[in-house]
C-alpha cells in the first residue's frame, strides 16, 4: 500500500535523532484517513495492507512521539495512535504494540496530555486484540508504563532536540554523559562504512570477547564496572552481501578505578581474538573494545585488526573528552 518506506540504511530506523522524510508524511496521512473512515472502510484499508505496511505504521508511531516531543504538538500523538489503531495484530508479532504504545505513552505525558482519554479513542478505532493491547496498558500501572524500567529505553539530548536511546538493564552509574559519549560513537561509525543498529546504555561487555579462560577472574574485574555504552552497526550492503550480517560493535565500560581498566587492557592484549577483528584500548578509568565479526559462520570477517586501527584514534579523543 505505501510507495514510500522507511530504510533502514538511510538511518531512518533510529529513534535518537530523526529528521522527517517523505515516509512520515504518506503514513500520517493514511492514518487520518482511517480514522475519519467508517467501520467498513476501516476494514478494507487494514485488509489491503501488508505485514510491511503494518511495521510503517508502528515505526511511524514511534518516529511522530520523538517530533511530539521536540514540538509540543499533540497531533503527532494523536497520529500516532491512529497508525498504531490501524495494525492487525494477527499479521506481526503483537509484542511490537506494546513496545511502540510505551514510546507513544511516555511521549504524549511529556507534552500534558490526557493519556487515558487518547488511548481510550484509538482502541475504539482498532481490531479486538490490539484494542484489547491499547487499554490494557494505559489502564496499566504505572511502574509497567515505565519507558526505562519496563520498556528498555530512554531521553536523550541531541542538537536537534530530544531522542529516544535504548537502556538496558546493567548497573548505570557513569561520572559523565554517557549516552552522548554512545551518540558521538554512533555518529563516528555511521560517517565510516556502518549503519548503526542499536545504541544502547546501561549495557554489558560481554566477557566471551576477551578470550580468556579464566573466566571467574575476568567476572570479578567485570563487577567494578560502573557503566557500560554498547553501539552495533551493519556493513553497508555495498561492501558485502547482506546475508553475511557483517557486525562492527564498540564496547565502552566506565570502571570504579583506573586499575581496572588497566587490567582489562591486559587481558585483550595477552589474550588473541579468533575469528573476529578486534583492537582494544584505554583512557584513564575508561576501556574500549571494538570487534568486528560476521555472523554467517561460513564469511569471513571484512575487517582485520589493522583496519580497525582507523577507529583508535577517533575513539580515543571522544574518550579522553569523557574522562576529563
Amino acid at each position: 500500500m505505501f510507495k514510500e518506506r522507511y530504510d533502514f540504511w538511510r538511518g531512518e530506523m533510529s529513534l535518537i535523532d530523526p529528521q522527517p522524510v517523505p515516509a512520515d508524511g504518506e503514513v500520517r496521512h493514511a492514518a487520518r484517513t482511517f480514522a475519519a473512515a467508517d467501520a467498513s472502510r476501516r476494514a478494507e484499508m487494514r485488509d489491503d495492507m501488508s505485514m510491511n505496511d503494518f511495521y510503517a505504521l508502528l515505526t511511524f508511531a514511534q518516529r511522530a512521539s520523538v517530533f511530539a516531543m521536540r514540538s509540543s504538538d499533540p497531533a503527532w500523538i494523536v497520529d500516532a495512535l491512529h497508525s498504531v489503531a490501524v495494525v492487525d495484530s494477527g499479521r506481526i508479532d503483537e509484542r511490537d504494540i506494546p513496545l511502540t504504545l510505551s514510546i507513544v505513552h511516555h511521549a504524549a505525558e511529556r507534552i500534558g496530555m490526557d493519556t487515558r482519554k487518547r488511548f481510550e479513542a484509538a482502541a475504539a478505532l482498532a481490531e479486538k486484540r490490539p484494542a484489547e493491547l491499547i487499554r490494557s496498558f494505559v489502564r496499566g500501572e504505572e511502574k509497567y508504563k515505565d519507558l526505562r524500567t519496563s520498556w528498555g529505553h530512554d531521553e536523550i539530548v541531541t542538537p536537534h532536540g530530544v531522542g529516544i536511546i535504548t537502556r538496558e538493564f546493567s548497573p548505570y552509574q557513569p561520572s559523565k554523559d554517557m549516552a552522548s559519549l554512545a551518540v558521538k560513537i554512533a555518529m563516528l561509525v555511521r560517517a565510516d562504512r556502518y549503519v548503526p543498529s542499536s545504541v544502547s546504555i546501561a549495557s554489558k561487555l560481554p566477557s566471551m570477547w576477551f578470550r580468556t579462560d579464566d573466566e571467574t577472574g575476568l567476572q570479578a574485574l567485570l563487577r567494578h564496572v560502573r557503566a557500560g555504552l554498547t553501539v552495533q552497526a551493519l556493513l553497508l550492503p555495498t561492501l558485502r552481501p547482506v546475508h553475511e550480517m557483517q557486525t562492527l560493535c564498540v564496547f565502552v565500560v566506565e570502571t570504579e578505578e583506573g586499575g581496572t581498566s588497566e587490567q582489562l587492557m591486559r587481558i585483550a592484549s595477552t589474550h588473541p581474538p579468533r575469528e573476529e577483528a578486534r583492537i582494544a584500548m584505554r583512557e584513564g578509568d575508561v576501556f574500549c573494545m571494538v570487534i568486528e565479526h560476521a555472523v554467517w559462520e561460513e564469511a569471513a570477517p571484512f575487517e582485520t585488526a589493522e583496519t580497525l586501527s582507523r577507529f583508535r584514534e577517533p575513539i580515543s579523543v571522544l574518550l579522553r573528552e569523557y574522562s576529563h
